[in-house]
């Protein structure tokens, strides 16, 4: 019995180490990934990447970056997005929010697992789709399908909502 219960302990300790990328783990499967429609761009920071992926007739660049919590890297968020739209100065900020609230109503309404962002930076306002995912339970697949997901979903936000 005894026997068993170590073996158990044992289990769920390596499951729960295998699901935990590092930062240095999530660089080197960004890094070294291959498939068709998929490049590594450059890394841009500590923390954060820049790649693209596609398919056939469309290329969408997606961002990695990894928001660190100061009391405990066991909430760690990555942000895994990409740009859709971006409107100059406040003169289109109304687009912006129309263009916000069309997407909230496609978003909500099916099966997404993103959401949307609304951000000004010096003069232009940008609509980015996210994606977020806690990094102690992130596993590669997981971040590869949320990067291909994401471009997907931009490429296809891009066309209209």
């Amino acid at each position: 019995m005894k026997r068993l219960i170590v073996v158990t302990i044992l289990i769920l300790f390596a499951v729960g180490i295998s699901f935990s990328l590092t930062t240095d783990e999530i660089e080197k499967i960004l890094t070294s990934y291959k498939e068709e429609g998929y490049s590594f761009e450059k890394k841009l920071g500590e923390g954060s990447w820049k790649v693209s992926f596609g398919a056939n007739s469309w290329k969408e660049t997606v961002y990695i970056y990894i928001s660190p919590n100061e009391s405990s890297t066991d909430f760690n968020i990555v942000y895994v997005y990409s740009g859709v739209k971006s409107y100059n100065g406040d003169s289109e900020l109304q687009k912006a929010f129309d263009d916000v609230v069309s997407a909230m109503e496609v978003n909500s309404s099916s099966a997404e697992w993103g959401c949307f962002s609304l951000y000004k930076e010096k003069d232009v306002w940008y609509l980015d789709y996210n994606v977020k995912l806690r990094q102690k339970y992130l596993d590669s697949a997981q971040l590869m399908n949320a990067i291909g997901w994401v471009a997907a979903s931009a490429n296809r936000y891009k066309k209209g909502f």
